[in-house]
Parts: structure tokens; C-alpha cells; sequence
């Protein structure tokens, strides 16, 4: 059994964007066989492999949505802890930011509040003591904040990358074996 194709009219006749449109015959020309190396050639060349999941007919898609929800479920799983913990760490750096910085904040909006040209006035230098006087609070808040992120990515990059693997591979072969049937 050959390989199914994809073809250009196939990407217009599912709405396609023009971008895609243009990358897809820039990669392969008017169509392309459904191979796993032209597969990764897809994706390397930043086309949206996902998109296709609209070619699918009912029976195919669901059974790729039920691949790509379980993998989605263990992505979730494996983030969920360190997203917790980002935000345990971060949550008191901003409580303490938004204290730091009320009292600046109150005394900027008292003196622009009574008119708005008088506002015009002493906007640039009330927003200077503003940001000034927040500017400690903020640099922590963004130290706590940036260390909770980078862990909380670190943990979840590797997860990320195993579900889209195993979503581009389960659409991949949901694909592969649809389209060979209704090319049968």
C-alpha cells in the first residue's frame, strides 16, 4: 500500500491559512506523500502538523482525541506540582510588592486626580517617584517570581514536549491509516 498524499487543494478545502499555504508548497511543492520523514520535515519547517487534524473523518479523530487527551492528562500531571509550587513562591513576593507599592501609587493618583491638565503637569513626575519608590519591590518580586518560573519550566518543558511527540505521532498515524482507507 503507498504512502497517502496531502495536497494543497486538501489544505484549501480545510481552511488552511495562506501562511501555511505558502509553506507547504515552498516545502514540497503542489502535494506530498504522508511519509514519517516528510512528517518531520513538516514540523521542522514550522508547519502546523496539528491543524490537520481537520482531514480526519469522526471514527479517526476520536480515536487520535482519545491518544492526545491521555498524553494531554499526563502533561497536566507531571506540570501540576511545579506550577503549585510557583505559585506558593511567587504569591508572597507579590503581596509584598503591591504593599511596597500602594502608598507611591495612592500619592500619584491623589496628585493627578484633579484635573486632567493639572494630571498633564505633574504626571512624568509623580509616575518617576511611582516607579522609583516601587522599583526595589518590583526588582524582588521579579527575582522570586523568575527563579519559581525557571523552575516551574524546567519541570514542565520535558512533559510538554513528550505530549506534542506523542500527539504528532497518534495524528500522524490516524492520518496515515484514514486517508489510506478512503483512498481505498
Amino acid at each position: 500500500m503507498s504512502a497517502p498524499i496531502i495536497t494543497l487543494d486538501m489544505l484549501r478545502q480545510h481552511d488552511a491559512c495562506s501562511d501555511q499555504q505558502e509553506l507547504f508548497v515552498a516545502t514540497f511543492g503542489q502535494s506530498a506523500k504522508l511519509t514519517r520523514r516528510n512528517w518531520a520535515r513538516a514540523i521542522k519547517v514550522g508547519l502546523s502538523v496539528f491543524w490537520m487534524e481537520r482531514l480526519l473523518r469522526a471514527p479517526a479523530l476520536a480515536e487520535y482525541e482519545k491518544v492526545s487527551d491521555a498524553a494531554w492528562a499526563a502533561y497536566v500531571k507531571v506540570r501540576a506540582p511545579a506550577w503549585a509550587a510557583y505559585v506558593k513562591v511567587r504569591a508572597p513576593a507579590l503581596a509584598e510588592y503591591v504593599k511596597a507599592s500602594a502608598p507611591a501609587r495612592a500619592e500619584y493618583e491623589k496628585v493627578s486626580a484633579p484635573a486632567w491638565a493639572e494630571y498633564e503637569k505633574v504626571r512624568d513626575a509623580a509616575l518617576a517617584e511611582y516607579v522609583k519608590a516601587r522599583a526595589p519591590a518590583w526588582a524582588e518580586y521579579e527575582k522570586v517570581s523568575d527563579a519559581a518560573w525557571a523552575e516551574y519550566e524546567k519541570v514542565s518543558a520535558p512533559a510538554l514536549a513528550e505530549y506534542e511527540k506523542v500527539r504528532d505521532a497518534a495524528l500522524y498515524d490516524a492520518l496515515v491509516a484514514d486517508l489510506a482507507e478512503v483512498s481505498a
